[in-house]
């Protein structure tokens, strides 16, 4: 029925109005979050259409009609008409608006959800009340989906026993940012960085020396004096925003810095903290680059600065620090080709020159070359993105290069969404429509990508401690065969699990074991072959020449593992003779059939000018490597090594030049010829090379891996025997540059290259449980990430190996991370408790994984091959390997059950103490802004919203906790945190001791967990349930 409101007092609802806490507080202990009454509602204020309705809050969360719970629409008995009546499944998260009017004795309340927004009118002082308590009480939890789920977790500080911070890191750097207010000198040589957002404050590159300190500030000194110019607090922001820069952006060596407006929007943060302390005034989203003399100095400060920084989790809330995840979203978005016949070359001034921008929440994050003359362009550009949040909006932009204007035009676009990224259709290359950026409905083309991709849910580091002493106690040997058992038949897989593996044994410093272990897999088979072919009075010539050709673990771990360690010497060594090679533009074809001449004396001519250019250039490249053997990475000479020695143990029967061309080929065929045939895809050139200095890259490499093997060029490419010469020269050469590598004799050659591996790293003195969430150093390597993946790698063998009875024939990247869908995780009804890892079922697979025995030449020198290994047996080898698979199977468990909680909406506990406890946090973070919206800060630490006041009285607030939790004092800030009580502060600092209790059981604790309870000291086990 249609209802007129009777006249009111018109006092009406003021902004200063605030409420009782005790009143709340007796709210919630009587309602316990629900509410019972009737109340004006419409869903439509313009209209005025109210009407009166009984309606019900839940205690799942509902708000439902007396008459009608399960529609929006009920019909009238006596005119049969449909009479509409609110209904909201779930109010977790719901958004909360108080409209005054003047001829209301008390305001409408506005709830809008995700799917639609109502309005209530309660009748009385009480009535409203009431319902605004319980808005307030479910609006505060969150609702369905895992990325609802994000809560950020401030690094603690610790103060020095003067009170003074004390200085962390000290570099000198270069900075882009505001220009400090004194006169200073201003890096004029350097231009402003065409990827960063234009700013109406005066900025530009000048130098400083950066202060890292124990408080979490970034000190910039001026260099002659030590004074300050102004601070960067980096406790303001959050993780993503310190940024290790792509090199086709700038410049190496750098590091962003800044507040980024649109993912703060993502991720509800009401307002940013003051960056930049004591310098110019900011009036949009102030950026800060920050350029390091040194690559071990990015990697060193991006761990220390991410360190302070607001680190971003998936829980629910309240929950125990183990049952947090934090998220991985890694992908490789690989830009292969366009095909644009929409673009006008009128419209451009001639033809076009066209690259791409990657940018996500409006920032370029990076950029592809450039290329000039076709609108069919290729690039083949790999862009690497390892996020911490999701991703909504993923923009490839295709530009063109602009000869008159400032700005480069964006001619098309395409979005890629979080969803799209996950999709495991794109990891093959896939033609995208490219729309217009100026009529969006029509395409000027298509582009080609591709995107591998990796989302990962990880549990903090005390939760890998079992999984760890399992796997420094297991046979490698075992998990070789392991590995090699669910990776066979696919290169992908092949990569994927051998990236994963060296980063889990660099990271445990047990990476020569396991190249030990993989070196001993591959010999094995090679000396059955070889044993096979002297029984039937066979050759194994062939065995030999292509041994280590193949894709196999070893391979790709040598290969990814040499490059890791040389990249610097790479680039010092042959990257300046490289990189004069891609820029000149002579010819060095030495095919006769390439050759476009017809007169064969001019031809000739030109065959033997190119020959000697060619030559040439070989020349000075064989100088730069054999000069600096004595500069090689100690890391790669240990594997060449241990490789020379284990093939002289199998090949004794063999001169030594076989095991010399075995252990140079591995070494020209997995670490210098990659970089010389591909420089821009190893980041030694900036653009790519023309299909000229491709061919002469292609001939210098021939002409090496030649030599490598010290094998001469045939009738298979007969143009090439000219180079026969070069091998002969330099046998002699090749012999002894061998010797050297692997450390057979002694390299008296001088260090030519000032290589920073000698450097001595500064050891950061942050909080260790801090640290272990981050990458480490050298080489940034997420260990906890590639625990996760190595855990479900195992763990899905594991069960497969339980229900079905044999392993997968492959398994990938794809299928680790995206067994249990990272988007979309389905829910089976079940409200399960989150709990220490002894919830998980314990058992596993009982099948067995015996060694294998070395064949006769490994069993005739066991001792050697297999230095300082304990002889254990059979049993024992497999009991440690199903120990480890028990070990994954748990992780993997846990995981997976995690993920299943954190897709669902979140509900209170029953519990009286601890509801208790979160209304008088609801108390201390409530607020009400200056658009009359009922704001819950729930992470309270970016700062006071401007205008907010909160909504409880803080005069009559009675802390009921102090017998619970003991007062601590909040951290202050110069850039004026939000303001809190010390009881809130304490309860804040208590919530991620809390976990979650079932729905259908409010007392799910044991009677050691009660005892436990009430002992003094004690944490609370659950505070919400599910």
């Amino acid at each position: 029925m249609k209802y007129s409101r009777p006249a009111v007092s018109s006092s009406g609802f003021s902004t200063g109005q605030s409420f009782n806490v005790a009143s709340f507080m007796r709210n919630v202990e009587e309602m316990q979050g629900t509410f019972d009454g009737t109340v004006q509602w419409c869903s439509d204020l313009a209209s005025e259409n109210w009407k009166i309705s009984h309606i019900l809050v839940t205690e799942q969360g509902s708000l439902e009609c007396q008459s009608d719970s399960k529609t929006r629409t009920t019909v009238s008995e006596n005119s049969g008409n449909a009479i509409e009546i609110p209904r909201i499944d779930h109010l977790q998260g719901c958004k909360i608006h108080l409209i005054d009017k003047n001829n209301n004795n008390v305001p409408i309340v506005q709830v809008i959800t995700k799917s639609q927004t109502d309005y209530f009118l309660a009748k009385d002082n009480a009535s409203f009340e009431g319902l605004l308590y319980s808005l307030i009480w479910w609006s505060s939890l969150n609702s369905k989906g895992i990325f609802n789920k994000i809560s950020l977790r401030p690094a603690p500080v610790v103060e020095s026993s003067d009170g003074e911070a004390a200085n962390l890191l000290v570099s000198q750097l270069v900075v882009y940012g505001p220009l400090p207010t004194r006169r200073i000198p201003v890096i004029k040589q350097l231009s402003r960085p065409s990827f960063l957002r234009k700013s109406r404050t005066e900025e530009g590159w000048f130098p400083a020396m950066g202060v890292l300190k124990s408080d979490g500030k970034l000190d910039l000194l001026l260099q002659s004096d030590g004074s300050l110019l102004y601070s960067l607090d980096i406790r303001a922001l959050l993780r993503s925003e310190i940024r290790l820069l792509d090199p086709s952006l700038q410049n190496d060596n750098m590091l962003f810095l800044g507040t980024i407006s649109e993912l703060r929007k993502e991720l509800g943060l009401f307002k940013r903290q003051k960056f930049i302390l004591g310098g110019p005034a900011v009036k949009n989203d102030p950026s800060i680059i920050l350029k390091f003399p040194l690559s071990i100095d990015v990697e060193d400060w991006l761990v220390a600065l991410k360190a302070f920084a607001l680190a971003e989790y998936l829980s629910i809330t309240g929950s125990h620090d183990s049952d947090r995840l934090r998220l991985s979203n890694r992908f490789k978005l690989s830009i292969v080709e366009g095909n644009f016949p929409g673009i006008s070359k009128a419209s451009h001034g001639g033809l076009p020159q066209l690259y791409v921008e990657l940018s996500i929440w409006d920032r370029t994050w990076g950029r592809t070359a450039i290329v000039q003359g076709t609108d069919v362009p290729f690039w083949r550009e790999e862009f690497v993105f390892d996020e911490s949040v999701k991703i909504n909006n993923l923009t490839i932009e295709v530009k063109q290069r602009s000869q008159n204007k400032k700005d480069d035009e964006t001619v098309g676009f395409v979005r890629i969404t979080q969803e799209m990224i996950n999709d495991m259709s794109l990891d093959k290359e896939t033609r995208l429509p490219v729309l217009d950026s100026k009529k969006t409905r029509f395409n000027i083309g298509t582009i080609c990508i591709r995107i591998v991709s990796s989302l990962n849910f990880i549990l903090p580091a005390v939760n890998f401690h079992r999984f760890e002493s399992a796997l420094n106690e297991v046979n490698l040997s075992q998990l070789v065969n392991s590995a090699r058992s669910f990776s066979l038949g696919s290169d992908l897989a092949f990569e994927d699990i051998a990236g994963i593996l060296l980063d889990v044994f660099q990271a445990l410093h047990k990476e020569d074991d396991w190249f030990s272990a993989l070196i001993d897999r591959e010999l094995l088979e090679l000396d059955g072959s070889i044993t096979k072919n002297s029984l039937n009075n066979k050759t194994s010539t062939h065995i030999y020449g292509t041994l280590f050709r193949g894709n196999s673990i070893l391979t790709r771990s040598m290969e990814s593992y040499f490059y890791r360690v040389g990249k610097e010497y790479l680039d010092l060594s042959i990257g300046p003779i490289l990189r004069s090679i891609i820029d000149y533009e002579g010819s060095c074809e030495v095919d006769p059939e390439r050759i476009k001449e017809n007169d064969p004396v001019k031809k000739k001519a030109v065959l033997d000018e190119n020959r000697g250019r060619l030559l040439a250039m070989v020349e000075s490249i064989w100088i730069a490597i054999y000069s600096t053997s004595n500069d090689i990475p100690m890391p790669i000479k240990n594997q060449m090594t241990t490789l020379r020695k284990k093939l002289e143990i199998i090949c004794v029967d063999d001169g030594v030049t076989r095991i010399l061309n075995c252990v140079s080929g591995m070494l020209f065929l997995r670490f210098f010829c990659p970089v010389i045939l591909n420089p821009k895809l190893f980041d030694l050139v900036r653009s790519h090379p023309s299909e000229q200095s491709r061919r002469t890259v292609t001939l210098v490499s021939k002409v090496l891996l030649n030599l490598s093997n010290l094998s001469c060029f045939g009738n298979k490419e007969p143009y090439m025997k000219g180079m026969n010469c070069f091998i002969d020269d330099h046998r002699d050469e090749l012999l002894d540059y061998i010797d050297k590598v692997t450390q057979k004799k002694l390299d008296f050659a001088p260090k030519k290259l000032k290589l920073t591996n000698s450097v001595i790293r500064p050891k950061l003195l942050m909080s260790e449980e801090i640290l272990a969430e981050l990458p480490i150093n050298p080489h940034l390597i997420d260990r906890y990430l590639r625990e996760t993946e190595l855990s479900a790698a195992l763990a899905i063998c594991a069960i497969n190996k339980r229900e079905i009875g044999k392993l997968p024939h492959t398994i990938s990247l794809g299928q680790i991370s995206k067994n249990a869908p990272g988007i979309k995780v389905p829910i089976d009804g079940r409200r399960t408790e989150i709990s220490n890892l002894e919830f998980i079922e314990k058992t596993t697979s009982n099948v067995e994984i015996s060694d294998q025995k070395p064949s006769k030449h490994l069993e005739q020198n066991y001792e050697t091959v297999v230095e300082n290994n304990r002889e254990v047996n059979a049993d024992a080898q497999s009991e440690m390997m199903e120990q480890l698979e028990r070990e994954s199977v748990l992780l993997y468990h846990k995981v997976k059950h995690l993920k299943r909680l954190l897709a669902d909406y979140e509900f209170p506990v029953r519990d009286s103490e601890k509801r208790q406890m979160y209304a008088q946090f609801l108390t201390d973070n409530t607020y009400f802004s200056k658009s009359k919206q009922i704001l819950i800060d729930s992470q309270h630490q970016l700062g006071e919203v401007e205008g907010a006041s909160r909504l409880f009285k803080r005069a009559d607030a009675v802390n009921l906790l102090d017998n619970i939790v003991p007062r601590v004092s909040s951290h202050s800030s110069s850039s004026g945190s939000l303001s809190r009580s010390d009881s809130s502060f304490s309860v804040t600092r208590k919530l991620n001791r809390f976990k979650t209790q079932k729905v259908n059981n409010p007392d799910l604790r044991d009677s050691s967990d009660k005892e436990s309870l009430h002992s003094n000291g004690s944490s609370i086990k659950r505070w919400f349930r599910r």
